[in-house]
């Protein structure tokens, strides 16, 4: 694993969403994403329209996660992506880089989660883009709430 990436190897943090999130497991029809093939044939040399239609079909289609939600949701993954390396009924932190117990996740005394793009900066407060996974991490809630932006 290289130094500032999330809690779990890429290679299983694929599979643990993807069977998280009920979609494509090992023994399923369909096949959970090898992050070192993911990028094959697309040519970033490409025109910018070219490019873009390339890229689009790469993710698409796929599922959009609620930030909160009685089902799957942003906590339930951010505990899978963010497993502390050591611990993984931790979550690793990301300002302190320290473990937390998961199971406090949006308690006052645990942790919340973090946009890396502030809210306030233009991603809104619904849609696909407030629950992105690629810009949520797990944070301690006092630095979180003391940081506030």
């Amino acid at each position: 694993m290289q130094p500032g990436s999330r809690g779990l190897p890429a290679s299983l943090r694929g599979i643990a969403l993807a069977y998280l999130l009920g979609g494509p497991t090992l023994s399923g029809s369909t096949a959970v994403c090898e992050v070192s093939a993911y990028y094959d044939g697309v040519d970033f040399a490409a025109a910018a329209s070219a490019l873009k239609t390339t890229l689009h079909s790469a993710i698409s289609p796929h599922n959009v996660i609620p930030y909160t939600s009685t089902a799957v949701d942003v906590w339930d993954a951010l505990k899978v992506l963010d497993a502390h390396p050591d611990d993984s009924s931790q979550v690793k932190l990301i300002y302190t880089q320290q473990g937390m117990a998961a199971d406090l996740s949006g308690v006052a005394t645990g942790w919340n989660r973090e946009h890396l793009w502030p809210k306030s900066y233009g991603v809104g407060y619904e849609g696909p883009d407030f629950s992105d996974l690629h810009c949520l991490r797990a944070a301690d809630w006092n630095v979180n709430s003391a940081r506030n932006n």
